[in-house]
């Protein structure tokens, strides 16, 4: 059995700790790679979208700036409804045109004219320069950035009138001129563009000079592709970090589950060599008893037939040896016993008080007080090994309490769970447990008396375990000890 259990250890092979840490790290860095990888795509997409942007402002600006330059138009002055209607066929939305509308402002922020689509938001002139509004973006521009981004040589700055004004312009420059003389004359060229600079500064062409244009831009179709992009790169990456705990945690589980077959395979085969090694101490034992009665009755029939004093001492002598061997070898096998446990139903008061009764000639001897507190109650238990557990307590009792001692045996009852259990206690009021012996109380060969075996309480423990009972001692303050036995099933 052990050569088969050492096999199934070597059979179950752990992750070196190295290893395991390798893989992990591997994995962290592919983990960090992919991402850097989709975030930096990401990044490269919000680039194009800024490109695409500039050049979609570009391309508003062009437009715009030959609407303004286009006829019919006297000089500075472009007529308001042809502007207006050019500006409405650019939006149309057959055209796919992200331009849904557009404002002319004068120097004193003023609105000469707004053209606007019909999905535009309201009030949404004034915002401030390139500023968001939801799925639009404002696109502000003062005339002489316009014109320059358009490659335009037109007149600077432009005014937009209707037809009375270009009239009234016309008529202005065209009209003659009075000399000092008196003498009137026809206008010169740079007379004209003197008089038409002097009028633009002047009432309603002042106000109706463009000097800044606003555009507002849908962004709509631009923003939902980017969160479109980032939810897909979010979700690949969530998918990675989960395969990545996913591998951790099953790499970990998967050393912690061979380490644990380790253990089990070895703890198997030391339970094993630990029972073949009590089976063969057993047996050594049996084995030596036989003799030892023949030496006791041998030394018994020489003490018996010689009248030699001295003759019959050492035969007196040879006989309280065998006994104390015998005894030691009799706990020594119930330590050891491989019997499997019965249980049956067992009347408890009966079984305490066949107990006392062996104890009784111990009791008198010491002039011990032994006090039986057990109601009537039935119990589950192996009948053998709990008169062997309540003797082996007591008779510890009675020889640590000495002479007109005190020691009593009661039962408690309880329920663990649904079940009801009982605890028997033996109770002293001896010297106690010392304080750093009490972890050593139940383990084999440990004793506090010289003339004890150490297998006592050892022996407890171990048919008590079998029974899936709990041994404990409780210390009273050293005026005494409790010895507890619980989780005895009450039917």
């Amino acid at each position: 059995m052990a050569l088969d259990n050492t096999g199934e250890r070597e059979s179950a092979k752990a992750v070196p700790w190295k290893k395991e840490l390798f893989l992990t790290l591997l994995m962290l860095c592919l983990l960090l790679l992919f991402g850097y990888w989709q975030v930096s795509d990401h990044l490269k997409l919000r680039r194009e979208r800024e490109k695409v942007l500039s050049l979609m402002e570009r391309d508003i600006s062009i437009s715009i700036a030959r609407i303004l330059n286009a006829p019919p138009k006297f000089g500075p002055i472009s007529i308001k409804s042809s502007v207006t209607e050019k500006i409405n066929r650019l939006m149309e939305s057959s055209k796919g045109t992200p331009l849904k509308a557009v404002a002319f402002l004068n120097a004193e922020g003023g609105v000469i004219l707004n053209v606007t689509a019909h999905e535009a938001p309201g009030n949404w002139i004034g915002k401030g320069a390139s500023k968001r509004l939801g799925r639009f973006k404002t696109i502000e521009k003062n005339c002489s950035e316009l014109f320059g981004s358009a490659g335009s040589a037109a007149p600077r700055p432009v005014t937009l009138g209707n037809s009375e004004d270009v009239m009234e312009m016309m008529n202005l420059v065209s009209s003659p001129v009075l000399h000092a003389d008196g003498v009137s004359a026809p206008p010169d060229s740079g007379l004209a563009a003197a008089r038409m600079k002097e009028a633009l500064k002047t009432g309603k062409f002042k106000t109706n000079t463009i000097a800044k244009i606003v555009c507002l831009v849908e962004m709509g179709f631009m923003r939902d592709a980017i969160s479109h992009d980032m939810l897909i790169r979010s979700i690949s990456l969530a998918f990675c970090l989960l395969a990545f705990g996913i591998f951790t945690a099953s790499l970990f589980n998967l050393n912690r589950n061979v380490k644990l077959k380790i253990l089990l395979a070895k703890e198997k085969e030391e339970n094993l060599h630990a029972q073949e090694t009590r089976l063969m101490a057993a047996g050594l034992a049996h084995d030596i008893k036989n003799p030892l009665h023949l030496v006791r009755g041998v030394a018994q029939s020489i003490a018996e037939a010689t009248a030699d004093s001295d003759t019959m001492e050492k035969a007196s002598l040879m006989i309280d040896e065998v006994d104390r061997v015998t005894s030691r070898l009799n706990k020594f096998m119930a330590y050891s016993n491989p019997t499997p446990i019965r249980r049956e139903m067992i009347d408890l008061a009966r079984t305490v008080e066949g107990v006392a009764t062996i104890l009784e000639a111990d009791c008198e001897e010491r002039n011990i007080k032994l006090d039986i507190d057990v109601p009537e109650m039935t119990v589950e238990a192996d009948k053998q090994a709990l008169e062997q557990i309540i003797f082996n307590l007591a008779h510890n009792a009675i020889k640590a309490v000495g002479k007109d001692g005190n020691i009593a045996v009661s039962v408690k009852t309880g329920r663990m769970g649904r079940k009801k259990v009982a605890a028997i206690e033996v109770v002293d009021d001896g010297p106690g447990v010392p304080e750093d012996a009490v972890e050593n109380i139940f383990k084999p060969y440990f004793t506090l008396s010289p003339s004890g075996t150490g297998l006592g309480l050892a022996v407890v423990k171990r048919l008590c375990e079998k029974q899936g009972w709990t041994i404990e001692y409780i210390d009273k303050n050293g005026k005494g000890a409790i010895f507890r036995v619980g989780r005895i099933k009450m039917t």
